[in-house]
């Protein structure tokens, strides 16, 4: 990355079943609505997913998870 930034990826509780993300903090804030901006990603830090065995639906589905970036 640049200016020698790191940005980490950390999936808890990953496995064959578990492959479907429940919540998400980036740097340390729950990441409500589900997407981040390549500034952010630019930053640099830590991306951390809580993973789980069946899709978490209501993660990212309200209207304003739509229209918030």
């Amino acid at each position: 990355m640049p200016r020698g930034k790191q940005f980490t990826i950390i999936a808890c509780h990953c496995s064959t079943k578990n492959q479907y993300i429940q919540r998400a903090w980036l740097n340390g804030e729950v990441l409500h609505p589900p997407f981040s901006t390549h500034q952010q990603l630019m930053e640099g830090g830590t991306l951390l997913l809580e993973m789980g065995p069946l899709p978490e639906k209501r993660w990212g589905a309200s209207i304003h998870a739509l229209c918030c970036w």
